[in-house]
């Protein structure tokens, strides 16, 4: 099929709003998605080639994108070798894109993803906006949120999948052992970053676990949201 390829946003937009599918739903079809019927992917196709336009073959590429905040904090070596690991044993590779929680990284690995036509893409970070996910989706990417729920304050409109961790229950489990097992009465929570959904819910499950022990909460910010400033921080105190 000769033309221009199909890949910018709006040209998407454009066949969709034609045909009065939605941009996922196009994407996945000119990429021979196996979750599109055959009618409509051939209806799909047609129309794109009687625009003169080609679709970028997902074949070719079989790839998940995978955004992390850094290539430290996660642990790649255990964390990173076992996405890459699963990716493999279901025909997939996996590339993984560092954002640093920065607006124009995010922004760069969007068009990173992008170029490469990823099949999906997993994001990682509890700070990271929903600009990106709202750029991988108007592009008709997947993508699925891993331990977290994305956008700063969570609302339920702005929730997308995601894989979720309890972080609430486990630190307030934390707590209690400390509190009731050990027989600990001074505990400090090492807070997170005031943007990560993920560390609010922990400081809450561990204000609320002192309180019902009627002991005083102490939170502490390691500054950095890493394993260095946590080691910096536990040295302080």
């Amino acid at each position: 099929m000769a033309g221009t390829p199909l890949g910018a946003t709006t040209t998407q937009r454009e066949l969709a709003t034609r045909l009065n599918l939605s941009v996922s739903t196009v994407s996945l079809a000119l990429n021979d998605h196996a979750g599109v019927s055959a009618a409509t992917r051939d209806r799909v196709r047609e129309e794109a080639e009687r625009l003169g336009l080609r679709a970028r073959g997902r074949h070719r590429h079989a790839t998940i994108g995978v955004c992390v905040p850094d290539l430290i904090a996660l642990n790649p070596t255990e964390w990173g070798s076992f996405v890459i690991q699963h990716a493999l044993e279901q025909g997939y590779a996996a590339v993984i894109q560092p954002t640093y929680n920065r607006p124009a990284e995010e922004r760069r690995a969007a068009d990173t993803f992008r170029k490469l036509g990823v099949d999906g893409v997993i994001l990682t970070s509890s700070q990271v906006s929903l600009d990106l996910p709202r750029q991988l989706g108007q592009d008709g990417i997947p993508v699925v949120s891993w331990a977290t729920r994305v956008g700063r304050d969570a609302r339920p409109e702005a929730e997308m999948p995601c894989v979720m961790v309890d972080h609430y229950t486990g630190a307030y489990h934390a707590v209690e052992y400390l509190v009731r097992e050990c027989g600990y009465d001074h505990v400090v929570f090492m807070a997170g970053p005031a943007g990560s959904v993920s560390a609010r819910a922990k400081l809450a499950g561990y204000t609320d676990a002192l309180a019902e022990a009627g002991l005083q909460p102490v939170a502490v910010d390691p500054g950095v949201y890493d394993f260095r400033g946590g080691y910096e921080t536990a040295e302080r105190l």
